[in-house]
């Protein structure tokens, strides 16, 4: 097990930062346009551009990422 500092003062922290992470990602998350409701000609561009697959593969590594440090951060606030 790792040492982290000892009290709720830890505690606090990892809970802050826990929260400030999973806010940013969700705003990355809802903010980039659906694949599914932008128009048909964007969504071309988009292919063309940046290539659908790795597009919706990063949005899921994002949405991972949240949920992987959410998982995190409640095995260490076990105080």
């Amino acid at each position: 097990m790792l040492f982290f500092g000892s009290g709720s003062f830890t505690c606090g922290k990892v809970k802050y930062t826990r929260q400030n992470f999973h806010e940013k990602l969700s705003t990355i998350i809802d903010e980039f346009p659906r694949l599914d409701v932008i128009q048909p000609f964007y969504g071309d561009l988009l292919h063309v551009l940046f290539n659908k697959d790795r597009y919706k593969l990063a949005l899921g590594q994002i949405n991972t990422v949240r949920s992987l440090i959410s998982k995190i951060a409640k095995d260490l606030s076990s105080c």
